[in-house]
């Protein structure tokens, strides 16, 4: 290849790829979706934020922006009534349908520009000199011009699980306005589910747990240089040691332990920046460089990665809060925000169950068993243990047993996926009888899946049908009652007996006439 055109295609991405620190195993991300700073597919089969544009439309709804082709994770965004924003696009059926997709998020933010249910302005704005790593409970919102430099487009996301080792991983993308101005892009990964009280002017609600992420992007000379560098939440000063990922330490204190620290060398970490003009997706961009809604100006796209195990992370995250801020410190002051948006990097285990006499009946005393098996869509299967409640008449609801209950026996380990309970005759009250299993991982499962509970209402549940008492017609006289040490469902039992040998008896009866 000539040097030049090796040249060319070198140049045609800003490209921020942190090489894999020692002892990491797999390098960042693995590749699933194409991070080449692009929006759309190259090909169709090659995984990117849109469909490629080549081919037959989706089947948007009327009025919605639908960019034919395959490939694409997000289509079918709409333009917005007058000086109303557009709508996000969703998910396309393939990716709808694709398993190893975790959780999605694509937030259509607000822009200056814009008239909402707020009034005009962006009301999406974090109010009174709010910084990275204050407390999440000290942030507040409020609707007010932002300048275009530091004003967020349209911003996505996705978690997904990696095909070589079933472990999470993210991608991350934003459109930024302009491009002819220093800018600051925080993307900020929580694992407190974090909300806010109303939009408008409302607060935030949420906490800050220890190693929470925040991939810092800025750009300098003019919007011409972009640069990442990514932070984990420590809950102790340093050197540490700190507690276990997850763990809640808000900021308290002038000076507070808990803190942003930089990972010295992140080596799950890829960051890209087109550098020149790209067609947008199936959604409305709001470039205002190129002025159009279908084309993405140079340096205004940018799009990431980070693989969790290599950082090492081993939590759950569950919010995504992209933020800008005013000046390239990291301590300046928080500007436009979007979301709190749900953003789960960890998998809910697929719970399957059945007990001895589901959905039917058993005897006073009976020796019941339940049987559970956790399985993913996409990943290797779960290990961890499971514990087993057995909930009694007086505990059980029309959903099963959601809480309450015996645990019986010790908490089992799962077994290629399956574990079961020990046996219980504790079956002696008539009524419902519902069980209840409760999930946990292993440290091999930890960052891979939740803690789960399950209950099944139908493959979980029997009934212990009431046993008569004595001289119930039809009873036969034992010579014990319940007092004596005998007992009404002895007694049923030998009616059941006696029926089984009339009924052989009346059978062979009939086989010897036909002699």
């Amino acid at each position: 290849m000539a040097f030049g055109v090796w040249l060319l295609r070198a140049c045609a991405l800003v490209v921020l790829v942190v090489m894999v620190s020692a002892g990491t195993a797999l390098a960042a991300p693995s590749g699933w979706l194409a991070l080449d700073g692009s929006i759309r597919s190259a090909t169709g089969t090659v995984r990117d934020w849109a469909n490629s544009g080549l081919g037959a439309p989706q089947g948007c709804a009327a009025g919605a922006v639908d960019l034919p082709g395959t490939g694409g994770i997000f289509n079918c965004g709409a333009p917005g009534a007058g000086s109303s924003p557009p709508s996000p696009p969703g998910l396309t059926p393939a990716a709808a349908a694709d398993p190893s997709i975790i959780s999605s998020a694509f937030i259509a933010d607000p822009i200056s520009t814009d008239t909402t249910s707020c009034g005009s302005g962006d009301p999406t704005v974090i109010a009174g000199g709010s910084k990275n790593g204050d407390a999440l409970n000290s942030y507040s919102l409020t609707t007010q011009s932002v300048p275009a430099k530091d004003d967020l487009g349209n911003v996505y996301a996705l978690s997904h699980t990696r095909a070589d080792n079933g472990h999470p991983e993210l991608y991350f993308g934003a459109e930024r306005l302009v491009n002819n101005g220093d800018s600051h892009i925080d993307f900020e990964f929580l694992q407190d589910r974090v909300t806010i009280t109303a939009q408008c002017s409302g607060s935030f609600v949420g906490h800050r747990t220890e190693g929470d992420l925040l991939a810092v992007v800025d750009f300098t000379n003019g919007g011409a240089l972009a640069g990442i560098a990514v932070y984990q939440w420590h809950c102790a000063a340093e050197p540490g040691p700190q507690p276990a990922d997850g763990t809640v330490c808000d900021p308290i204190g002038g000076t507070p332990p808990q803190h942003y620290e930089p990972i010295a060398n992140p080596g799950s970490v890829t960051f890209l920046v087109n550098t020149i003009d790209i067609p947008c997706g199936g959604w409305v961009c709001r470039d205002k460089i190129t002025g159009t809604t279908t084309t993405v100006a140079a340096r205004d796209f940018m799009e990431g990665g980070i693989d969790l195990l290599g950082l090492p992370f081993t939590g759950c995250l569950n919010t995504f809060l992209p933020h800008t801020r005013t000046a390239q410190s990291f301590s300046a002051t928080l500007k436009d925000f979007t979301g709190p948006s749900p953003l789960a990097s960890c998998r809910t285990p697929i719970s399957g169950s059945t007990s001895t006499g589901a959905g039917g009946s058993v005897s006073p005393g009976s020796s019941v068993q339940d049987t559970v098996t956790e399985s993913t869509g996409a990943g290797f299967t779960p290990t961890g243990g499971v514990a087993f409640f057995l909930c009694g008449p007086t505990q059980v609801t029309a959903a099963g047993c959601p809480a309450g209950g015996t645990q019986v026996g010790a908490a089992k380990p799962l077994v290629a996926g399956a574990a079961s309970s020990d046996v219980t005759a504790a079956t002696s009250a008539a009524g419902r009888y519902c069980w209840r299993t409760e999930y946990t991982p292993d440290a091999v499962s930890q960052g891979v899946y939740l803690a789960a509970t399950h209950t099944n209402a139908t493959s979980e549940c029997f009934t212990v049908a009431a046993a008569p008492a004595p001289g119930t017609p039809g009873l036969p006289n034992t010579g014990h009652s319940a007092a004596s040490g005998g007992s009404a469902s002895s007694a049923w039992a030998l009616v059941a007996a006696v029926a089984a040998l009339a009924a052989a008896t009346a059978a062979w009866g009939r086989a010897g006439r036909r002699l």
